[in-house]
């Protein structure tokens, strides 16, 4: 189906040759089939022929940071945030990148924003609890459990099931239905070292 799709880009650029939505999607068939080089390329030229699409940045600043070229995909990411704020998943990459720069305060700030976008956001939970987790701040880390799986989670985690306190790997979790609806922190989903 990706050929499919690829030949359909391609007629449109023969008859739209600066189509940039067109360019765009090649560069993600591109990346999907393992041409990283031309993926690149194709999300390039689609940012400069649409400076304006915050997707177009950001799928850029995805790829950029899969080869390795953290400079280039932090600017994109950047460019993309300034453009739509509220894009969760950019936040998280982002955090990633800074992370691997050694940024750990930057990667810290923009894990925390990922989740204040979207509270749900598990990769970004993960990461700040890895964080902070490295570096020795756990009574930080917050872990959102889904109001249907507070039963579960308690169990998995070696406790009874159902809100509480848990030890489990040496860490104490604290576990009860996720705030995100709320505007307040939620206590029930801290985890701390005690």
């Amino acid at each position: 189906r990706l050929r499919e799709a690829e030949a359909m880009y391609r007629d449109v650029l023969s008859r739209h040759p600066r189509n940039a939505q067109a360019i765009h999607l090649l560069g993600l068939i591109a990346y999907q089939v393992g041409r990283p080089v031309d993926a690149i390329q194709c999300l390039r030229l689609a940012t400069e022929l649409d400076a304006s699409n915050p997707t177009f940045h950001a799928d850029l600043g995805d790829v950029l940071r899969t080869q390795g070229q953290a400079p280039e995909a932090i600017a994109a990411c950047q460019k993309a945030i300034e453009l739509k704020p509220d894009m969760a998943d950019v936040h998280h990459c982002l955090g990633v990148l800074h992370k691997k720069q050694g940024e750990l305060d930057l990667a810290e700030q923009c894990f925390r924003q990922a989740i204040t976008v979207d509270p749900n956001h598990a990769p970004a939970h993960a990461s700040l609890g890895t964080l902070l987790r490295e570096n020795d701040q756990m009574a930080e880390a917050r872990v959102p459990v889904p109001a249907g799986e507070v039963e579960r989670v308690g169990r998995e985690l070696g406790g009874g099931g159902g809100e509480g306190a848990v030890r489990h790997g040496g860490l104490r979790f604290v576990i009860g239905p996720s705030c995100s609806r709320s505007r307040d922190p939620c206590p029930w989903s801290r985890t701390s070292r005690q």
